[in-house]
């Protein structure tokens, strides 16, 4: 027997019996059903551009080093390929392009290149999802940052949300609806834009 099943005859085998003792088993009080709780405290609503704290965090000398030796590091293993590529090119060049020597090297050098071209789009991804990693870390400590501030200047609720001055500039519907959905605030009190003392506690 299904579960759902099983709660609706337990159901009714529970009413037969509170009928058949004649109501006599206590029922629960409004009040034991609904404790008394406390009133939640005063709401204080702050606003934030994450978004801008984040991307100035991760183009500050304490993330772009990271990124600019990561984009070393993989131009460096690729850079062998790149090195037997070119002296290829330089063989080739100095042959007959109608002799059989010729026509080995052009296929070996495609091939090479074919290579060379899969080694790129993997290097690509694994920068960019590098670049990920420093975004979801610089993230996480803008957050931290908008935590305290937040607390400090007594908000209990923080909305993260583009400046209101900051345009939308593209045509691409794409990145329209990105930023659009990016500016969930349409309105709020003047000076509750805490965006300013975020970057000044981050030190951007």
């Amino acid at each position: 027997m299904r579960r759902g099943e099983r709660l609706f005859i337990y159901g009714g085998l529970m009413v037969s019996l509170v009928a058949a003792l004649g109501g006599r088993l206590p029922l629960p009080s409004a009040s034991a059903a609904s404790p008394h709780r406390d009133e939640p405290p005063v709401a204080r609503i702050a606003v934030c551009d994450v978004y801008q704290i984040t991307d100035r965090l991760v183009e500050s000398d304490r993330y772009m080093p990271r990124l600019m030796e990561e984009r070393e590091r993989i131009l460096a293993e690729l850079a062998p390929l790149e090195n037997e590529i070119r002296a290829m090119q330089e063989r080739g060049m100095a042959m007959d392009p109608e002799s059989e020597d010729a026509r080995t090297l052009f296929v070996e050098f495609q091939k090479k290149q074919q290579e060379y071209f899969e080694k790129q789009q993997q290097a690509q991804a694994a920068l960019a999802a590098f670049l990920a990693t420093l975004y979801v870390e610089a993230y996480e400590e803008v957050r931290a940052s908008t935590d305290a501030v937040a607390e400090e200047l007594g908000y209990t609720h923080v909305i993260v949300s583009r400046r209101r001055d900051e345009k939308i500039d593209t045509t691409n519907i794409n990145q329209v609806i990105q930023a659009v959905l990016a500016r969930p605030v349409a309105k709020a009190p003047e000076g509750s834009d805490i965006t300013d003392d975020v970057m000044k506690d981050l030190k951007l």
